[in-house]
């Protein structure tokens, strides 16, 4: 049975964790916050890549059952956006970690690795033939035993993508057949809610994993493979809104999936109890049926994503370089590439990665999944009953980022035209979704988020109010 709990090294929490101390992290992950697989993270990292085989050694030392009762799974560097270099030695690094495990008496620790910004069936094909050839050299010169072939998990995280995963999931494998001779009737497949969120909006990127749950469903029903999807998600309604609050309304929203990212936010930034109460929830109801939407009903909704995403670009656009000065003071919480170094583009527009997003725009007063709102204001009445009737946890989603939006200190930023704009669509939204605002953070959140206007505010200051903001939150981005 594939795991359930994916515990990630996601800088979205408040507490710094430097890429040594991930090492004990790891164990604890299972230890602490029960997780059944850590996925070991060298995209845009800067992760030792003998860090998998330095948590087999710690666990080994510890008598921690890891191969047993948890594994490891690399989410490798895609070398068609970084150094060549890093890819080659993150893969190999894989399968030295198994030989090590081999070595030390333990059952195979890594099964599976991730390729991310799964752009085509090509990406992962490239990366599956390389294990493959690896893993034969390791066999023939270091005694490797091939229990169980390393397999690739494609990471696809852009809704034009994800509409079609179950497309890519068919070439992948019927490439595993034509070019490894591998054939498997369990495959998995990583749907991330935060880049497709960042590239295309909240409400778009929602819809697009709705519809690619429900297609893998009917694929994998279709051809009698099971398909296990892993959802990549968050605690900020922008990133899935995985969180103890809303674990209800998620659970019901997210039908389908069998393992679940236990990011860092929702195990350092959450209470125990709450913790425990929300992986238990998803315990109880991965592998459940995914909800089958109807070919119809998916392509009308997917004629209704562009009338979302344009608007959403737009703002973003007339937005994020007005950002900056607080984006160059969100705390880095894991060593990580540089955000000017490594970042996405929005219709040739730099933008930083989704945490630091998503920080930002919430320090401003002005929540990420309200960039929506001048699209969301223009659709039709059928419009919107196709949306909230497919992904119900928007009325959720947007009451709770309302709670957070203060237009006052977000004129301080951003240009007036545009908060006009997205006040007035706000208007009309929370008038079109009979949406009920919660209760916002108590007044000293936005006395903190004044401060960051105080022109003479220096720059170690303006990181320490944005953690504190970000603590009063429960997740940094």
């Amino acid at each position: 049975m594939v795991p359930v709990l994916m515990a990630t090294q996601h800088p979205d929490s408040t507490r710094c964790v430097g890429v040594y101390e991930e090492v004990i992290e790891a164990i604890d992950a299972y230890r602490v916050y029960y997780c059944d697989e850590v996925m070991i993270d060298y995209e845009g990292k800067l992760t030792p890549y003998h860090q998998v085989e330095w948590i087999v050694e710690k666990a080994f030392e510890e008598g921690v059952p890891i191969g047993e009762e948890f594994i490891l799974t690399p989410r490798i560097p895609n070398d068609d956006l970084e150094d060549i270099s890093r890819h080659i030695m993150a893969v190999t690094e894989a399968v030295l970690t198994n030989i090590r495990a081999q070595r030390l008496g333990l059952p195979q620790v890594v099964r599976y690795v991730i390729m991310p910004m799964t752009e085509n069936v090509r990406d992962s094909i490239r990366m599956q033939r390389r294990l493959h050839k690896i893993e034969r050299v390791m066999a023939e010169e270091c005694g490797l035993n091939i229990s169980q072939p390393l397999l690739v998990i494609p990471l696809i995280e852009t809704v034009d993508r994800q509409i079609h995963s179950d497309l890519i999931l068919e070439a992948f494998h019927r490439a595993l057949l034509k070019e490894v001779s591998f054939f498997t009737n369990e495959l998995r497949i990583f749907l991330g809610k935060s880049d497709s969120a960042l590239l295309y909006g909240h409400v778009a990127s929602s819809i697009a994993l709705k519809i690619a749950l429900s297609k893998l469903h009917r694929w994998g029903e279709e051809r009698f493979i099971n398909v296990k999807p892993i959802l990549g998600m968050g605690k900020p309604p922008f990133r899935g809104h995985l969180a103890p609050h809303n674990i209800h309304v998620w659970i019901k929203n997210w039908h389908g999936y069998s393992t679940v990212t236990i990011q860092s936010a929702i195990r350092y930034n959450t209470s125990k109890k709450d913790y425990e109460e929300t992986i238990t929830i998803i315990r109880e109801h991965r592998d459940e049926k995914a909800e089958n939407i109807g070919e119809d009903i998916e392509a009308k909704l997917i004629r209704i994503l562009p009338k979302l995403v344009y608007p959403y670009r737009r703002i973003v656009a007339e937005t994020i370089e007005k950002l900056h000065p607080v984006l160059s003071h969100i705390p880095s919480t894991r060593e990580r590439i540089q955000y000017t170094k490594y970042y996405r583009v929005l219709d040739g527009v730099k933008i930083p990665r989704a945490i630091k997003f998503v920080a930002g725009y919430y320090t401003i007063g002005l929540p990420p999944t309200l960039l929506d709102a001048p699209g969301l204001s223009t659709l039709s009445d059928k419009e919107i009953e196709l949306i909230t009737e497919a992904y119900k946890g928007i009325i959720d989603d947007l009451e709770y980022d309302l709670s957070y939006y203060n237009r006052k200190i977000a004129s301080k930023f951003l240009p007036k035209e545009t908060i006009n704009e997205i006040n007035e669509s706000i208007r009309i939204i929370i008038d079109k979704l009979s949406l009920n605002p919660k209760q916002g953070p108590d007044p000293e959140y936005w006395e903190l988020a004044e401060k960051l206007t105080i022109n003479n505010t220096n720059g170690e200051e303006l990181a320490k109010i944005i953690s504190r903001m970000a603590e009063y939150r429960g997740f940094l981005g």
